[in-house]
């Protein structure tokens, strides 16, 4: 549903930080009329009379310490010398003759007297000037955020821009009122609430329903079972992240995810949101303190991005990683179905845990997040990803994409560094795992009573904690089959697109670089690409995810249990 853009109003700036001390001049002058010595350390107090002239010794360290809060507390000289003659004024002058002195309008003073003589003269020219920045500004179209509108009237522009853009915007629509970039932030932050990008919109469906039904329900015990349907769906989500922090002894953890699809060529024209483009696909395997990621890259031309794929690249990092003293391995992944909830990474995994896991190497388990609530360390290494590529609008070859991912952290290619397996073909030996579009955790465990032929065991569970019918064995040996001395053939890159992707492609590469881009060598890569034989890769791309089909979609699964 599209939601409708709304005006930019001023006022109300929120709770955002203040702009203090910004310049140079600013800290400055806090730095030289500031307080040097706000504890009082190096105060001494020298005089010790206790007379009834002189009580210096009757005074407290904490009533200085007040006062000289007070006095500092504004950093500018002339605001400190107007206070500082304000109090020597009227203790100088005698109780007996005070009446007679017209120091009682500065006695009822709330705060520093204003200084009539001299001051700013320039302001008031600039004054023109910022009304016509906050004119600019109210011109602006935003979203206003679904969350806490009672708190806030923030308004939501475009990802796209900026406060730099919108400055550099003002003074090509203004040339006669030209400001400064600070004048123009400053009048952006202080009178005015805005923000950039539109404000959280993956959330949970369970919870946001839970609220809606709780709040408009009138019977107190539907309301009740709502409410602890909800505590217990919040602990179960809170359930994941406290095994993900736990740090068992000679364990190794990392989480893995997809990243969602970025375009090539990536471009800020119109034509481009109306065209189909080259996706590129970036798989990363990090650990769970976002350290050291590993990026997968490859583009549809060469695979497609279903469970095959996942697999090849999840066997590859197993393969690089060390295992000195590791007895067990925790993997971590959201509950998509089509790439990593389905029974051919489980099977993947059996495969190298008997065939090329270290012997001290026992069990891999695999632990799914709730729904709604799979934000794992992977998501922040994509974040850092999408800032550098949120700078460079215009993308148009795969080693400009290839030289971000690698500022974030190691880049693996298709085809140079990792190949892509048939682990389909493990079908033909293992059963598919039952139910495990409702299972949340996943065991594969090594048995060494026989080290030259380990078996190899699968245990579900319904929950995290435990529960009486929480565990479940499964035999996924398929009966007179043998999994001894498997091996997992090479698929070879398709190298092709389909027809009706090309022709789009074309008409978007001519309308950036022209009639003749095809002489272009930077562009070559898409030359060669779109004058290659032909293929049906979306009728490959069906077939591959044909044995998935029948497994449920996490989104459907319906947590009715009160376990955790």
């Amino acid at each position: 549903m599209n939601e409708e853009l709304i005006t930019v109003e001023q006022g109300n700036k929120g709770s955002r930080c203040r702009m203090k001390n910004v310049t140079k001049r600013q800290t400055k002058q806090l730095s030289r009329y500031g307080d040097p010595d706000p504890a009082l350390i190096r105060f001494g107090q020298s005089c010790q009379h206790n007379g009834k002239s002189f009580q210096c010794a009757t005074v407290k360290k904490r009533h200085i310490q007040t006062l000289r809060q007070n006095f500092y507390a504004d950093s500018i000289k002339t605001n400190q010398d107007i206070r500082l003659c304000h109090m020597l004024s009227v203790a100088s002058i005698a109780r007996r003759r005070s009446d007679g002195v017209n120091v009682v309008p500065l006695k009822n003073l709330s705060g520093v007297p204003k200084e009539n003589r001299g001051g700013d003269r320039k302001s008031q020219k600039s004054e023109e000037k910022k009304e016509c920045v906050r004119h600019f500004l109210k011109r602006l179209k935003g979203r206003e955020s679904h969350y806490n509108r009672k708190k806030s009237k923030r308004i939501y522009l475009s990802a796209s821009l900026s406060v730099a853009k919108l400055w550099r915007l003002f003074n090509k629509e203004y040339p006669q009122n030209r400001v400064s970039y600070f004048m123009f932030r400053k009048i952006f932050i202080h009178d005015f609430n805005i923000g950039f990008s539109s404000p959280a919109s993956d959330v949970c469906s369970k919870c946001t329903r839970l609220k809606q039904q709780y709040k408009f329900e009138t019977k107190a015990e539907i309301k009740n079972q709502l409410l602890v349907e909800y505590r217990v769906h919040r602990k179960r989500a809170a359930a994941f992240y406290e095994l993900a922090k736990e740090a068992p002894e000679n364990s190794l953890s990392f989480c893995f995810d997809l990243q969602q699809v970025q375009p090539l060529p990536r471009t800020a024209i119109g034509d481009a949101f109306y065209s189909h483009q080259i996706s590129l696909y970036a798989f990363c395997c990090v650990e769970l303190s976002s350290r050291n990621p590993t990026f997968y890259v490859w583009t549809e031309d060469y695979a497609g991005r279903g469970s095959t794929e996942i697999a090849s690249a999840l066997l590859h990092h197993l393969d690089s990683l060390d295992y000195d003293r590791i007895e067990k391995i925790r993997l971590f992944c959201d509950g998509c179905t089509g790439q990593n909830k389905n029974s051919y990474i489980v099977h993947a995994l059996m495969f190298w845990l008997k065939n090329k896991s270290p012997e001290g190497l026992s069990e891999i388990s695999i632990t799914f997040p709730v729904r709604g609530h799979s934000f794992m360390a992977a998501d922040r290494c994509f974040g850092r990803v999408e800032r550098l590529l949120r700078k460079n609008t215009d993308i148009f070859s795969k080693e400009e994409y290839i030289k971000f991912y690698s500022e974030v952290g190691q880049v693996k290619i298709l085809g140079n560094d990792w190949k892509i397996y048939n682990v389909k073909e493990l079908e033909k030996v293992y059963n598919k795992v039952k139910g495990i579009a409702e299972t949340k955790r996943i065991f594969i465990t090594k048995s060494n009573k026989n080290q030259r032929n380990p078996k190899i065991e699968v245990n579900t569970h319904l929950y995290y904690r435990f529960a009486p019918e929480n565990k479940s064995r499964q035999i996924m040996l398929k009966k007179g089959k043998d999994d001894d001395n498997l091996v997992l053939n090479i698929i070879q890159p398709r190298n092709s697109l389909p027809d009706k992707k090309k022709h789009s492609l074309r008409k978007l590469l001519k309308e950036l670089f022209g009639e003749n881009w095809m002489s272009r060598a930077d562009l070559k890569w898409y030359k060669d690409l779109l004058i290659s034989g032909n293929a049906d890769t979306e009728t490959s791309d069906k077939e591959e995810d044909k044995g998935e089909q029948d497994v449920p979609c996490d989104c459907l699964d319906e947590e009715a249990a009160l376990h955790i």
